[in-house]
């Protein structure tokens, strides 16, 4: 079952590169309104889009089971250490696995720490059917809009490439 599932998702990722108009990473540039969310952390704690005012947010759809998703964390948890003391930017996990309790076994005996959110629904609101896929939305002024998109894994720099781009736009 899962083999199947890894081919699907291989064969629209295959797709979605084919008849998009990425980049050479892979990256889209998009414009449209970053959808409203409520969503919870591990520990109960909510997480809702005022996270995106006066931010730029790079946001992360991710599962434990989602091998690329795994193999991407150490520069993910780089990434997160980079901005975490930042006020105009935030880094998002959201996990689109079904329970908390996969994800917090999964993290137990990791070193990757940053804050992960339970985002299963959230992902068909974005439209996110490919993982890992990044969006980076810009919630500087006025309402927040979906600015990146990327469908796969990020190469070491690639996150600070983008975020770099964004921030120089006023």
């Amino acid at each position: 079952m899962m083999s199947r599932v890894l081919r699907v998702a291989f064969i629209a990722l295959l797709l979605s590169v084919a008849f998009t108009r990425a980049d050479d990473e892979g990256w889209q540039k998009v414009d449209y309104k970053a959808a409203k969310f409520s969503i919870e952390d591990l520990n109960g704690g909510r997480l809702t889009e005022s996270v995106y005012k006066g931010k730029v947010a790079v946001i992360d759809f991710w599962a434990t089971w989602c091998g690329p998703c795994v193999g991407e964390l150490p520069e993910l948890a780089r990434f997160h250490e980079s901005v975490k003391d930042r006020k105009d930017v935030v880094f998002l996990s959201f996990s689109v696995d079904d329970t908390k309790d996969d994800v917090r076994r999964f993290f137990k005996d990791r070193k990757e720490t940053f804050p992960v959110y339970m985002a299963g629904a959230l992902s068909d609101e974005m439209e996110v059917i490919i993982f890992p896929t990044k969006l980076i939305v810009d919630g500087r002024e006025g309402e927040p809009r979906v600015r990146f998109r990327k469908d796969g894994v990020v190469e070491p720099g690639e996150l600070d490439k983008r975020l770099s781009e964004i921030l120089k736009k006023p």
